[in-house]
């Protein structure tokens, strides 16, 4: 959540709960959900949130607990990999292992749901250990435990249900991408200064969740750079000289001064093909005095 927020439910005892886990639901902070053990009667909610300034705000509502069953479930929106699915039989594509999940309605916190899904072989004959990830609760990537690989052919099972008659389990298949699927993309960047490393970023525009990848330049290749085993797709570059070193770009501050780290980009998109190294034309350079430009 960006903002620091506190919920509890008074009873009316005066005991006070506090839930286990809040997770803010839709992006205008309207949609909160709250996981809790079970509540009966009148409840007064109490809710506090502070800003990134520390401007406090407090509020409070009465609602009533009913003893019905809990309805709350795992929805899954869609299944998703970084690397696409196949346009012939929309089957979800995949190259390395954690690179394919599923986007969840963010009503429960991933540790939760864990015993809700299952990871299988193509004939059910191996079902996989697993962990889940997730930056935002919502698009949750499955990682094979330490030791694990997934097979070439990947079922994920989840089921869509917590406490609720009704049974849904939503079904998707991960096909891994062979050697003869992938390409390479490389180029040459250069900088005046030797004594920096000059990052090169890709980024996929292929897909709904963007794939990035960094690579570093290599001065005594002339600034060569290469990326290897890639999907077949639509990608752009990005490079920037890192030096701090610390292999991500900085914008800089005004106090205490710093300057930005020299930045430039190719503002069309590069085709990679299978089987194949699709090469950049021309040396990407950086305009001395202009240090945030595309290339031209």
């Amino acid at each position: 959540m960006s903002q620091p927020l506190e919920i509890q439910f008074e009873d009316s005892l005066g005991t006070i709960r506090q839930p286990h886990w809040t997770y803010r639901v839709s992006s205008d902070g309207t949609e909160i959900g709250v996981l809790l053990e079970p509540l009966r009667g009148p409840q007064t909610v109490h809710v506090a949130a502070s800003d990134s300034s520390s401007n406090a705000d407090t509020s409070s509502t009465s609602v009533r607990m009913l003893a019905n069953t809990d309805t709350l479930r795992v929805h899954v929106e869609q299944f998703f990999s970084l690397h696409g699915r196949d346009s012939t039989d929309n089957v979800n594509r995949f190259l390395d292992d954690g690179t394919f999940g599923f986007v969840s309605s963010g009503l429960q916190p991933i540790d939760s749901i864990r015993n809700q899904i299952m990871v299988s072989s193509a004939d059910s004959s191996t079902e996989f250990a697993f962990s889940l990830r997730s930056a935002n609760g919502r698009a949750i990537f499955i990682d094979p435990d330490p030791g694990v690989s997934f097979s070439d052919t990947v079922v994920v099972s989840v089921e869509s249900k917590l406490l609720h008659p009704d049974d849904s389990v939503n079904t998707a298949t991960f096909v891994r991408l062979s050697d003869t699927e992938l390409g390479e993309l490389s180029g040459v960047v250069q900088w005046p200064d030797s004594s920096s490393s000059i990052i090169v970023v890709l980024t996929s525009e292929s897909q709904s969740l963007r794939d990035v990848r960094q690579a570093v330049s290599d001065a005594a290749d002339g600034g060569r750079f290469i990326f290897e085993r890639l999907g077949v797709g639509t990608y752009g570059i990005d490079a920037f000289v890192d030096t701090n070193g610390n292999e991500q770009w900085d914008i800089g501050s005004i106090y205490p001064f710093l300057p930005y780290e020299p930045i430039t980009w190719i503002p069309d998109t590069l085709r990679v093909r299978p089987r194949w190294e699709s090469v950049i034309a021309d040396t990407i350079r950086f305009e001395i005095g202009n240090e945030i430009s595309p290339i031209k």
